[in-house]
C-alpha cells in the first residue's frame, strides 16, 4: 500500500546539509549564512542540469505529507526526437544521526543540535514516519559513456503520478577523464576496516560509491595476518585487496555499475608505517630496520607479480609515516 496524497515534494541543491527533522539547511546556523528557504531550493521546472558523459549529477528531495510509503517510479530519458538515452537514476534514503548538544571547539564553529544526514541507504521507496513527517532522498543521475550529446528529458514520480519531478539534462560532447585530476579524497583511520569485519559487501559499497563520484577513500591499517611463525601472509592479503588495484572491484563482477568501470582505486595507503611491520623505539626508529625493509620489498615483489604497478591509470601506493618531519631522516636511515 502506498499513500498517494497529500504529498509535497521540494527539490534541494546537492551542496545543502539538511536537518532531517525540520527540513531546514543546517548551514543556515553559520554566522552570516542566508536563512531563507529559497536559498536552498531548486525552483526551475523542469530541474535543469548540465554534465559530461560518465559523470554523476546529484540533487536532493524533501518529501512531506501523511505518514506512509511512496514508491519512486522512473521514466526513460529521451532526446528531443524521441530516442531513449543512456541515463541511469538511483535513489538513496538519507538517515539521520541525532546531535543533541552543540559541540565545543576552539577551531570550528558548531552548527548546533539537529538530525544530521549521514548514512545513504539505496531505496526505491520513500517512507514518511509519524515523527517527523518529512523524509529526504538523495538522487544520483549517471550520464552513461554511450549517451549522445544534446538535451535530454526524463522524469520520476514520488507516489502518485501527479507528484512528478521533470529533469532536463544538457549532455556536453565530452567525457569525464579516467585520470583523477582533482585528487579529491578522505583519509579513514580504521572505522571502515572495522565495518568491513561486519560486512565486506557494505565496505565495498562505500568504496564503490566514492569511486563513482570521482572521490577516493584512503583507509589506513589494512594489515595482513601473520601465521604462527610470524610470517606475514601477503598472498592472502593480495587476494582480499587485489580487486581494488586491478579494477575488478569496480565492475559488474563485484556488483558495480557506474562511472570509470574497471579503473583501479586511485590511491591506497600501504600497511607499512612507523610501527608496522615492526614496533618502533622511543627514538622513532623501527626495532628492526632490516625486517621493515624486507617486508616492503616483499610487498613490491608481490605487486609486480600481480601487475599492479604497470596498469594504465593505476593505483598510487602511499606509505604513511606518522612522525614529525625533522625525525623522518632518523627513521629512514
Amino acid at each position: 500500500l502506498q499513500i498517494a496524497q497529500p504529498t509535497e515534494v521540494f527539490v534541494v541543491k546537492d551542496s545543502v546539509r539538511l536537518d532531517l527533522e525540520t527540513s531546514k539547511g543546517l548551514d543556515a546556523n553559520r554566522v552570516g549564512a542566508p536563512n531563507e528557504r529559497g536559498e536552498i531550493l531548486v525552483h526551475a521546472k523542469p530541474v535543469k542540469l548540465r554534465g559530461v558523459r560518465d559523470e554523476i549529477l546529484s540533487f536532493q528531495l524533501v518529501i512531506t505529507g501523511e505518514p506512509g510509503p511512496r514508491v519512486l517510479k522512473t521514466r526513460e530519458f529521451r532526446t528531443q526526437d524521441g530516442k531513449v538515452q543512456a541515463i541511469d537514476l538511483k535513489f538513496y534514503e538519507q538517515v539521520g544521526v541525532r546531535v543533541s548538544e552543540r559541540s565545543l571547539n576552539d577551531y570550528v564553529r558548531s552548527l548546533g543540535p539537529g538530525l544530521y544526514p549521514d548514512p545513504l541507504i539505496p531505496t526505491s521507496t520513500v517512507v514518511i514516519k509519524k515523527q517527523p513527517q518529512v523524509s529526504a532522498i538523495w538522487v544520483d543521475i549517471w550520464i552513461k559513456p554511450e549517451a549522445a550529446a544534446g538535451k535530454v528529458t526524463g522524469s520520476f514520480s514520488v507516489g502518485a503520478d501527479e507528484n512528478l519531478i521533470e529533469v532536463e539534462i544538457e549532455v556536453i560532447d565530452a567525457k569525464l577523464p579516467l585520470v583523477d585530476v582533482a585528487g579529491l579524497g578522505a583519509v579513514n583511520f580504521g572505522s571502515l576496516l572495522e565495518r568491513r569485519q561486519r560486512s565486506k559487501k557494505r565496505f565495498l559499497e562505500w568504496l564503490q560509491m566514492a569511486h563513482a563520484h570521482h572521490f577516493n577513500i584512503e583507509f589506513l591499517r589494512s594489515r595482513p595476518r601473520k601465521d604462527a611463525n610470524g610470517t606475514i601472509l601477503w598472498e592472502e592479503w593480495a587476494d582480499e585487496m587485489g580487486p581494488l588495484f586491478d579494477g575488478r572491484a569496480f565492475t559488474k563482477e563485484f556488483g558495480y555499475d557506474g562511472p570509470r568501470s574497471g579503473t583501479p582505486i586511485q590511491r591506497f595507503v600501504l600497511p607499512h608505517t612507523d610501527w608496522w611491520p615492526v614496533d618502533e623505539t622511543r627514538n622513532n626508529r623501527p626495532t628492526s630496520g632490516k625486517v621493515w625493509s624486507r617486508e616492503l620489498k616483499q610487498w613490491e615483489t608481490l605487486a609486480r607479480s600481480r601487475g599492479w604497478l604497470k596498469r594504465p591509470n593505476g593505483t598510487d601506493f602511499i606509505i604513511f609515516i606518522n612522525i614529525f618531519s625533522k625525525r623522518f631522516n632518523n627513521f629512514m636511515n
